[in-house]
C-alpha cells in the first residue's frame, strides 16, 4: 500500500513513505492525465525534427524536459521513415562527380564488397539515416572489419541523388572492375 523509502547510509531504516494511489501507478506507467502534465519546452514538430536529424529519444526528452514515454510516440514513425530513407538510397546507383553514374544500386555494391572485406562480422552491419537542416539526408553504415569502421552518402530524395561523403562511401559502392 505504500513505497518505503530511505536514503543509501539508512537501508534498512525507511525515512519516508509513499501512498500507492492511481496518480503514483499513473505516475510510473507514464498515462498521467494532460492537466497532470509539465508542457514541453519542444513543439511535436521539433521533437519530430530532432529524432529525424538523429538524436536520442532519451537526449529529447531531456532536452524538451518531459518524460521519455511522450517523446517514444514520436520516435516510432521517425525510425521508420529513417528506414524508409535507407532502403531509397540503396536501392540508387551511386552519382559520380565524373563519368558516367554506377550501373548497380549502392546496397547490392556495398553488400558485395563488404562480403570481400578481411575480419568482416556480418552481425555488426548497422544502416541509419539522418536528415539535415537542407532537407537532404546522410545515410550511413556501422560495421566491423578489423576495427569498426563508418562510411556515409548524401541522399537527396527530390532529386534521387546519391554521392558518397568521403573515401569509405565511394570505395563500398564504386562498381566492380570490368573483367579483363
Amino acid at each position: 500500500t505504500h513505497v518505503l523509502l530511505a536514503a543509501d547510509g539508512n537501508a534498512g531504516k525507511a525515512s519516508h513513505q509513499i501512498r500507492i494511489d492511481e496518480r503514483l501507478v499513473a505516475a510510473v506507467r507514464g498515462d498521467l492525465a494532460p492537466s497532470d502534465r509539465r508542457p514541453s519546452e519542444l513543439s511535436p514538430k521539433e521533437i519530430q525534427a530532432r529524432l529525424r536529424a538523429g538524436d536520442s529519444p532519451e537526449k529529447v526528452a531531456k532536452a524538451a524536459r518531459i518524460p521519455l514515454t511522450r517523446v517514444l510516440r514520436y520516435a516510432g514513425p521517425v525510425e521508420s521513415e529513417r528506414e524508409r530513407i535507407v532502403e531509397q538510397a540503396r536501392r540508387t546507383p551511386l552519382t559520380k562527380p565524373r563519368g558516367p553514374a554506377a550501373s548497380r544500386p549502392m546496397g547490392e555494391a556495398v553488400d558485395h564488397r563488404l562480403t570481400t572485406l578481411t575480419g568482416f562480422r556480418p552481425d555488426s552491419v548497422r544502416w541509419t539515416a539522418r536528415r539535415r537542416g537542407d532537407g537532404a539526408w546522410t545515410v550511413e553504415l556501422s560495421y566491423a572489419a578489423r576495427g569498426q569502421k563508418t562510411a556515409s552518402w548524401l541522399w537527396q530524395p527530390t532529386t534521387t541523388q546519391l554521392t558518397a561523403l568521403g573515401v569509405a562511401g565511394a570505395r563500398l559502392a564504386a562498381d566492380d572492375p570490368a573483367p579483363r
